[in-house]
């Protein structure tokens, strides 16, 4: 049995690319990875996960946004969080791996559990 991996990521992928070689060396077995998701429309991490054929989803984050109430970024963090997991869930993603992902979570996504 193969677990699926959704990856969160912001910036050059190294975090990422540490993965893949991990899975290449053998060291993460049985683990493949369905997604990259990015937060930052410049990061480079897009371009690692297509050069190996992995499908990769840009996100708008919520970091260095303004809002005019905690409650209104708070909104905005779920928001973005219902995303990921819709995106992860159409990919049959079974683990999400935050690797170099500058963006807190909320407890929507940490509570994010996939369906057999």
């Amino acid at each position: 049995m193969v677990l699926r991996l959704g990856i969160l990521a912001s910036g050059r992928g190294t975090d990422f690319q540490a993965i893949l070689d991990h899975i290449r060396m053998k060291i993460l077995v049985n683990v493949e990875v369905k997604l990259v998701i990015y937060n930052n429309k410049d990061a480079y991490v897009r371009e690692r996960a297509e050069k190996v054929g992995i499908k990769t989803k840009f996100i708008q984050g919520i970091v260095d946004q303004k809002f005019d109430s905690k409650e209104l970024r708070e909104k905005a963090r779920v928001e973005f969080d219902k995303k990921v997991v819709e995106s992860c869930k159409n990919e049959d993603v079974e683990l999400i791996v935050c690797a170099g992902f500058n963006q807190i979570l909320s407890e929507y996504l940490v509570d994010f559990e996939a369906t057999p």
